[in-house]
């Protein structure tokens, strides 16, 4: 159960990685791919190589269903790229436009 504990960092962590990839991709394709299929090729790459990272340090012998474990964290770190993002801007212009209301 411990190992559980240290999921969320590490999804929020390859969020971060793939967001800070995808804007730089984005600008330098000029958009000739679609955002969240590049979002989605993304996340796997970066999840895939994470899990091959952390096997490697932790001296763990890979096994075939692993596979399966880094798709399913890959799909947790794509949608959370795709609309956590957006949805903390729109929270934080939301609570920007409280504040100034008050203040008016």
């Amino acid at each position: 159960m411990d190992k559980m504990a240290y999921l969320v960092p590490i999804v929020l962590g390859l969020m971060i990685i793939v967001n800070m990839f995808t804007e730089v991709l984005k600008k330098v394709m000029n958009d000739k791919i679609p955002t969240n299929a590049l979002v989605l090729v993304l996340s796997l790459v970066v999840t895939f190589i994470a899990m091959f990272i952390y096997l490697q340090i932790a001296g763990i012998a890979f096994v075939w269903y692993m596979v399966f474990i880094a798709i399913g964290i890959a799909f947790c770190v794509c949608y959370a790229a795709m609309f956590g993002f957006d949805k903390w801007q729109q929270l934080i212009e939301q609570l920007l436009r409280i504040k100034s209301d008050k203040q008016s």
